[in-house]
């Protein structure tokens, strides 16, 4: 009964594709940092809202280092420099929002991002496991982790989800709390129907630009 076609049937190991049975699909307890060769992913990607608001992110993207992606070595450290390297990348494409939109990413940005998105088989954009599944951290390291119990390892502008302001509205009777927090969420969503149209157009600029490269899948 445990065989099929000679060969024996093995136990599914949800841990094979990163699903956690705490968890489900986000990522158990992600890393916070990653090995001080990639400091500078680091250092820009925990400074993106204010970079984006002096208008000089793009500055300090062109002076950072082209960096190999062979020293992250397992699943953990891939994903936060694919969460690093997306906020990056979404904040220098966007830094001047509709009116100066870049259309070819700078190699020492579009080179690893290309390569750590390989590695993970997700597309070089910001994805819902980064944004989501992948962006957080525990208020108290010991803790337990509800809703509102943690806190965002990269910010965008437009600052903290609204969702804790919800609840916390609901558990104390704030009818307004909880009707300006669904407000600002019902917003949001319009926002992120609109930039949902216009990421595809960010994949290709990407693919595009692996092709030149000679790194596009076939």
């Amino acid at each position: 009964m445990d065989e099929v076609n000679g060969d024996t049937l093995q136990p599914l190991s949800l841990k094979e594709y990163h699903v956690s049975e705490e968890y489900g699909f986000a990522l158990p307890d992600p890393l916070e940092v990653l090995p001080p060769y990639y400091q500078p992913w680091m250092e820009i990607a925990r400074n993106v809202t204010e970079l984006i608001y002096s208008h000089s992110l793009r500055d300090h993207v062109h002076e950072m280092p082209e960096l190999e992606t062979e020293l992250l070595l397992d699943h953990r450290e891939l994903r936060l420099a694919h969460l690093a390297l997306s906020i990056i990348t979404m904040g220098y494409v966007w830094q001047e929002g509709d009116n100066q939109i870049v259309k070819v990413l700078p190699r020492n940005l579009a080179v690893p991002y290309w390569s750590v998105s390989q590695k993970l088989g997700l597309p070089p954009i910001l994805t819902h496991a980064d944004a989501a599944l992948a962006n957080w951290k525990r208020k108290d390291p010991h803790g337990a982790t509800p809703v509102g119990m943690w806190n965002l390892l990269f910010y965008l502008p437009g600052g903290s989800t609204a969702v804790p302001q919800v609840i916390n509205g609901v558990n104390q009777g704030d009818v307004a709390m909880a009707t300006e927090a669904l407000n600002s969420i019902s917003v949001s969503l319009d926002d992120m129907v609109e930039a949902l149209k216009l990421m595809h157009q960010v994949r290709s600029l990407a693919l595009n630009r692996g092709d030149a490269m000679g790194t596009t899948p076939k």
